[in-house]
C-alpha cells in the first residue's frame, strides 16, 4: 500500500529510508520539478513518519513556532494507524500479564 506523503503518494513506505536517502530523492530530477515549497513539505513529512520528533524537524527547517512545522509535516495514514494499533497492542500485553499473574 502506498505510504501518502503529504499530498503526494510514493513507494516503498519512507520510514525505511535514512536521512542520506532522503536527501538523494530529494535531489532527484523528479523533486526538480516541484517548487520549493513542496520540496520543504515533501521533507518534513518524509522526516515524521520515519520517525524523527517535530522538534528535530523545526529545528532542521529553521522554524521558530512549531505551529509552522506541524503545517509542514503530514502523517501518512500508514503511520497514524500504526499509532492507533499500539494501544490495543498495549491493552493486549496488559491483559496477559494480568492472565498470568493470577495462575
Amino acid at each position: 500500500m502506498p505510504s501518502e506523503i503529504g499530498h503526494f503518494a510514493r513507494e516503498p513506505p519512507i520510514n525505511t529510508l535514512q536521512p542520506a536517502q532522503l536527501g538523494i530523492i530529494l535531489n532527484s530530477e523528479l523533486c526538480r520539478l516541484f517548487r520549493a515549497r513542496n520540496k520543504r513539505h515533501t521533507y518534513a513529512s518524509m522526516l515524521i513518519n520515519s520517525g524523527e520528533s517535530l522538534y528535530t524537524v523545526q529545528q532542521i527547517l529553521g522554524h521558530s513556532d512549531p505551529k509552522l512545522t506541524q503545517r509542514y509535516a503530514h502523517l501518512s495514514s500508514s503511520v497514524l494507524q500504526d499509532a492507533a494499533n499500539s494501544v490495543s497492542k498495549y491493552l493486549d500485553k496488559a491483559k496477559d500479564k494480568q492472565g498470568t499473574g493470577n495462575n
